[in-house]
């Protein structure tokens, strides 16, 4: 008795032509994604991974497949930790388990477009090759092609580099803020209050370290650059001054102010390393120096915000301003979940440097910069070198603001260091106007915006545009109506009645050490522009009680177009508490699709997508 079968795909043929579809998915990847290899890994020359990607300054990421019900893929991709490629000095940290659907299995016509468009259900291993954690715990994520794209270019990031990364930055910074303190105690005086000054803060440890941590990252982006547009490298500056070179790092760093770009960057950390003495600032360049070579050394410089989840821990004001950091695992998240509900033809190349992106409480960057990556991992996904729209997108398509001048330089800075190689004009961040000035009255910072087409005019806590031709006076922010594709925002939580302490008048206008009448006429401000908002029986969602988080969904609400997206880290309140209503009611009126994520856990820290914030969130993204 005869039988017939028919003929089967066998899972290389499969592999290759998934390999040639994630090739297409990442500019770097055409040359540094290898199929059915052997000779990968050392002291293993036999092993045949199915997938290895090792991009160039990331982590190598390895890839295992398997026919469903695919039972021994998990074991194959664990296999593969702590392995170490060879040309590699470091072990893979994170390998993928995918299952390969059975309608893969029969018929090669078409493969390569059947491969692309298939569903595919996968798990990431990652950590201690011995006792590895899964992700998700149990179970397998299902999704095409560009999810798992996703998930390879998050599994790049090593956590181990990053968590190593953060104890070199704060073990430097501390040192080199001994040095201004050891100078203070010889007497050298006038060191602390110049900083103070730059930074619009009040003298102090929390400033100094403000101010080492903003040098040390303009040291750490001048080691990214260096060997680019005639800038050379730190070493070579100090081997050639003969290891006192605070002012021949200065010239460099004017070098590249006045004839390449980089303003946002170099700037302000130039004005914060000049008024060093020559002894203070040789023990601070020490360290910073050896910090940033480490740094540039791990290779994670140019994709985490170190500097600025340091920078947030010492925010003097931080109470008052509210200006918690957003876990960079939250912000990737909120902004995955916000691009997705864009509703943009992604494949459209053209349409990218026509998007606005906006946070008006940018702080150092975090949301704004996940949001950047998740449209820009779009541009790759269609085909395209995401380098070669880098400037556009700097230039027209990212809107921040913020009321701390430091801050929004490490916005810029974060921004840039998606390709800091490619050159730029003038930015859109912006430090916004804060408290009384004699010739413009009172302003609430980003709030003006919420009544206006355009902010108002410079005053002495700056509202600057950070460009890469310079940090200049701008006299208007201009952000018109219904005019933004998605606002991203992490709020102050502060609320303007007195209920976080006594003797404050009203503590969410208490930042920058304004005086009692200032906080008073900041709130007055705050409630002429509510009631400005008013129109037949809508309420606006701004609450006194409920913070100036429901103020700022306000300002959102006024300016992201019909069809955009709002995306908020909230107080868990937010969703249900009574002072929240207003809002509830204006996402219900206004917006569709919306979505809530929160974390149910015991402890409202265990419940926070922010870092120190003491209290329960919710992510909220919704489409108008």
């Amino acid at each position: 008795m005869s039988t017939t079968s028919k003929p089967r795909t066998t899972e290389p043929t499969v592999n290759i032509a998934l390999a040639q579809a994630l090739r297409g998915k990442h500019p770097l990847w055409r040359e540094h994604l290898g199929a059915e290899q052997t000779g990968v890994f050392r002291d293993h020359s036999g092993l045949k991974p199915d997938i290895v990607i090792r991009t160039p300054d990331m982590q190598p990421v390895v890839l295992e497949t398997e026919f469903a019900p695919a039972h021994g893929v998990e074991d194959d991709a664990k296999g593969r930790l702590g392995l170490i490629l060879t040309d590699a000095a470091d072990p893979v940290e994170q390998a993928i388990a995918i299952r390969i659907p059975r309608t893969l299995r029969h018929g090669q016509d078409d493969l390569a477009e059947r491969v692309a468009a298939a569903e595919y259900d996968y798990c990431l291993f990652f950590g201690d090759a011995a006792a590895p954690d899964r992700w998700p715990t149990a179970g397998w994520l299902t999704g095409s092609v560009d999810d798992i794209v996703r998930c390879i270019e998050h599994a790049m990031l090593s956590q181990r580099l990053i968590a190593e990364s953060l104890q070199v930055l704060e073990q430097a910074v501390t040192t080199a803020t001994r040095a201004i303190r050891d100078a203070e105690d010889l007497g050298f005086t006038g060191i602390e209050p110049k900083l103070g000054q730059i930074l619009n803060q009040e003298p102090g440890e929390q400033t100094n370290r403000m101010a080492m941590t903003i040098v040390a990252n303009a040291l750490t982006f001048h080691s990214v650059i260096a060997g680019t547009h005639e800038v050379p490298t730190v070493a070579e500056l100090r081997r050639y001054s003969g290891g006192h070179f605070q002012q021949p790092l200065l010239d460099c760093w004017d070098h590249i102010l006045c004839n390449i770009n980089y303003w946002p960057i170099f700037r302000v950390a130039s004005d914060l390393l000049a008024p060093l003495r020559v002894e203070t600032a040789r023990r601070v360049l020490d360290v910073l120096t050896t910090a940033a070579a480490r740094l540039a050394e791990l290779g994670i410089t140019s994709r985490h915000d170190l500097a600025g989840r340091m920078f947030q821990t010492l925010i003097t004001d931080r109470k008052f301003l509210a200006t918690f950091y957003t876990l960079p695992t939250s912000a990737a998240l909120l902004a995955e979940l916000a691009a997705r509900q864009m509703g943009v033809d992604w494949t459209d190349r053209e349409r990218y440097p026509k998007l606005t992106i906006a946070d008006f409480s940018c702080g150092t960057g975090t949301l704004l910069s996940a949001a950047y990556q998740a449209v820009l991992a779009r541009y790759r996904q269609a085909g395209g070198d995401d380098s070669q729209v880098h400037q556009a997108m700097i230039e027209n398509a990212m809107i921040a603001a913020d009321i701390m001048p430091a801050a929004t330089h490490l916005c810029a800075s974060q921004l840039s260091s998606a390709h800091p190689t490619v050159t730029f004009g003038n930015t859109r961040v912006y430090t916004m106007p804060y408290g009384n000035d004699g010739h413009i009255g009172t302003v609430i910072g980003s709030l003006e915006l919420t009544a206006r087409f355009s902010a108002m005019a410079l005053f002495p806590t700056s509202q600057r545009q950070v460009g890469g031709g310079g940090d200049f006076e701008n006299k208007d922010i201009m952000v018109a109506a219904e005019s933004v594709d998605l606002v991203i925002m992490n709020p102050p939580f502060t609320r303007p009645t007195n209920h976080e302490a006594t003797n404050v008048p009203v503590p969410s206008f208490a930042g920058f050490a304004t005086s009692a009448d200032e906080q008073r006429a900041m709130s007055a401000r705050l409630k002429k522009i509510r009631q400005a908002l008013k129109t037949g029986r809508r309420k606006p969602a701004g609450h006194g009680n409920a913070g100036l988080a429901s103020n700022f969904v306000d300002l959102a609400h006024t300016k992201v177009k019909p069809g955009g997206v709002v995306a908020f880290v909230l107080p868990l309140a937010s969703i249900q508490g009574s002072a929240w209503q207003d809002a509830r009611m204006l996402f219900m009126d206004h917006y569709e699709t919306i979505t809530v994520v929160a974390i149910a856990n015991s402890g409202s820290t265990e419940r926070a997508f922010s870092a120190d914030t003491g209290m329960a969130e919710a992510l909220i993204v919704a489409r108008r």
